[in-house]
């Protein structure tokens, strides 16, 4: 279990309670009653109730060890790069431009602005660089052993509305502790990164900047 020593609004997002009785109550999701079943027709009142079945959720000693798993590699990971507000802020501040010269088409005399993909490839490699060793953890299992339970647990576990101000004339940054988007088979950069942004609520606002400007994204 990881000693929570660090206090940072990223690291305390991602806090879980000592007690696995305390994070069970927290997971938990107990049967809603439904009165109006018996005004239903049978068709409509076996939809109603595979729905409130499926959002039921009693964590199990493993989902525990699951969840508080994958919480402490996302609070390790928070730990290590948004050490301090200071730290954040740089991160934040990264504008990478992408250089025109080399996007001059043969026998133009212009330069032809770099397509989306290229643009954000550019921005993809430049946060990498800046976030250091990122590691990936890959929870598998067959069909209906639980995994989108654990997901859906995590998500309203960890669903929150805090915000961070990095200066006075920036709107608040939402702190956003778990994101998550579906993996199809197009994996090109453009398109993990617009899944990652609509995830948490991002416009992609910087299709709407400047050809090769990366300070809207």
């Amino acid at each position: 279990m990881t000693e929570y020593g660090l206090k940072t609004p990223w690291t305390q997002a991602l806090e879980l309670p000592r007690s696995d009785e305390a994070l069970e109550r927290k997971l938990r999701v107990a049967p809603v009653a439904h009165p109006e079943l018996k005004d239903l027709s049978p068709r409509k009142a076996g939809e109603l109730l595979d729905k409130a079945l499926k959002k039921l959720f009693h964590p199990s000693k493993q989902d525990l060890r699951i969840i508080r798993t994958l919480a402490d590699i996302g609070w390790s990971h928070a730990a290590a790069s948004y050490p301090s507000l200071d730290d954040f802020i740089r991160i934040a501040q990264i504008r990478p431009k992408v250089d025109m010269k080399l996007h001059k088409k043969e026998g133009e005399s212009r330069v032809a602005a770099p397509d989306k993909e290229l643009r954000l490839s550019t921005l993809d490699k430049e946060l990498q660089r800046h976030a250091g060793d990122v590691r990936m953890t890959m929870l598998t299992g067959p069909a209906g052993v639980g995994k989108s339970s654990i997901r859906h647990a995590m998500e309203r576990l960890f669903a929150s509305e805090a915000t961070v101000r990095a200066s006075s004339g920036v709107p608040p940054f939402p702190i956003r502790p778990l994101a998550a988007f579906a993996m199809g088979e197009d994996l090109r950069t453009a398109t993990r990164l617009n899944a990652i942004a609509e995830s948490v609520g991002l416009e992609p606002a910087y299709l709407q900047g400047g050809a090769g400007d990366m300070s809207q994204f």
